[in-house]
């Protein structure tokens, strides 16, 4: 069965990406109006080490969501490199999508179970150790809480990835919808009543469970899999171990990736509280979070599309993987390159006259844009390598994300470095591979070059023709 993104997908698609900036957007000034700096430090701190946390899935749910596509697709066996070609009309593989969700409950009970004892322990030092001015019952009783949201959504977060790798992105992206407005509603509310950071907590805690309830609920009984897994007929081909033995060889490879991704980006807002106040933290982290909004908007075209992109390569259709590839990049440039410069001009002066004493420095501002426009770009080469079932660009992710976090850490602790050293140090460790080498690697294997890729994607989104026909109108 080939997987199709239509129109309502990329529509639902971009409305959930939209209400999760929007959640932002309307959430930001009102953290900043009610929080302290050093306290609005603090729940970024929560967010990176939850962000840490979710890493101990060690990468199944890229991998969880490519296998459900090749099974949906229908897959007749799982390989630990590459994939098995099919033909075109074949059918749905139930019986190894069954064996693959069997896997994920087992493993990722398993998982919650670790990371809830790491942030017990490790977690808990580390905010003690750095929120001993403000540590109080309120901060405790919301650590809690928040912990207890990251280990149910881990526990049952693996349905919401198995809905993208079916490729129903419209219904996913509803239950996101809904979910973020339980999400503002019990923050906003909370924070009215005086809740503080103890809002936050039980905002995320709420809206988690709603997102990942709804996602099981809709596997289960939209597409019927209720039903249908109780009636399969069971051969004796695949089993627990069978699965799991194919998505480990990768799925430690797409751990390593998310570890790169964490060290460089959310490892950063930890070095800024070891080494800069708590109100610098909590500054910089919010530029942080503008800007991962902005690069998840971006990059939102990508993510309706990669179901597709890998129903595509595993029919053999690469006249397709280029015209889905090229509209994603060219909306990804666009959209960020705009969006970056418009908050840059109008977002921060507000920011300022929300609260005079949030500063945001514009150069930091930039690098930061700069610094994570290049990772995403390259992110998503990277993410389109992986539709092939291969991961080549593993060792250099890990390697130059170390590297990143060792020099800014030297830079800062022994040369009296500040955040926009930070951010130039990662630009500069990134941009002697990994920001040019995986971008080529994908453009090589579509017989193209950037210039060339974009130029394909705007002719395929009409970019072009809608400028020409509407800036004479303008003019006139």
């Amino acid at each position: 069965m080939i997987i199709n993104t239509n129109k309502s997908d990329i529509v639902w698609n971009y409305l959930g990406i939209i209400t999760s900036l929007g959640s932002q957007v309307i959430l930001l000034p009102i953290l900043i109006k009610f929080l302290e700096p050093d306290v609005l430090g603090l729940w970024y701190i929560f967010v990176s080490i939850g962000s840490l946390v979710l890493l101990f899935d060690f990468g199944f749910n890229p991998t969880i969501a490519r296998t459900v596509s090749y099974c949906w697709s229908g897959a007749k066996s799982l390989n630990k490199i590459d994939v098995e070609y099919i033909e075109k009309d074949s059918n749905t593989n139930y019986e190894l999508l069954y064996y693959v969700i069997k896997t994920c409950k087992i493993l990722y009970l398993v998982i919650a179970i670790v990371a809830l004892f790491f942030m017990l322990t490790v977690g808990t030092y580390y905010i003690n150790t750095i929120a001993k001015g403000i540590f109080n019952g309120n901060i405790i009783l919301s650590w809690i809480i928040y912990m207890l949201s990251i280990f149910l959504n881990l526990y049952i977060g693996y349905y919401s990835v198995a809905l993208r790798g079916i490729g129903d992105i419209s219904n996913l992206n509803k239950a996101n919808i809904i979910s973020k407005i339980f999400f503002l509603v019990f923050a906003f509310g909370g924070l009215i009543l005086g809740g503080n950071i103890l809002a936050l907590s039980i905002a995320s805690l709420v809206s988690g469970c709603i997102l990942r309830c709804i996602s099981a609920y809709i596997f289960y009984n939209k597409h019927k899999m209720k039903y249908i897994f109780k009636n399969i007929s069971f051969s004796d081909k695949y089993n627990l171990k069978y699965v799991f033995q194919n998505m480990w060889h990768n799925a430690w490879r797409d751990g390593i990736v998310s570890v790169n991704g964490y060290l460089t980006i959310q490892a950063s807002t930890l070095i800024c509280a070891s080494f800069f106040s708590l109100s610098e933290t909590g500054i910089y982290s919010f530029c942080l979070q503008v800007i991962t909004a902005i690069s998840n908007i971006a990059s939102g075209l990508y993510i309706s599309y990669q179901p597709s992109l890998q129903s595509a390569y595993i029919n053999k259709n690469k006249l397709l993987l280029l015209k889905l590839y090229s509209k994603s990049i060219s909306i990804f440039y666009l959209f960020f390159l705009s969006a970056s410069i418009i908050f840059l001009l109008i977002g921060i002066p507000i920011v300022y006259f929300i609260k005079e004493s949030f500063y945001i420095d514009k150069v930091t501002y930039i690098l930061l844009a700069i610094n994570i426009f290049l990772l995403q770009r390259h992110r998503l080469s990277a993410s389109f390598i992986s539709n092939m079932n291969k991961l080549p660009y593993v060792k250099s992710f890990i390697f130059f994300g170390i590297l990143g976090i060792v020099f800014s850490y030297i830079y800062i602790r022994f040369f009296d470095g500040n955040i926009n050293s930070m951010i130039i140090v990662s630009i500069i460790i990134q941009s002697m591979y990994n920001n040019w080498k995986w971008n080529n690697y994908v453009n090589n294997y579509l017989k193209v070059n950037e210039f060339i890729l974009l130029r394909i994607g705007y002719k395929e989104i009409k970019l072009f023709e809608y400028l020409k026909e509407k800036l004479p109108r303008l003019k006139g």
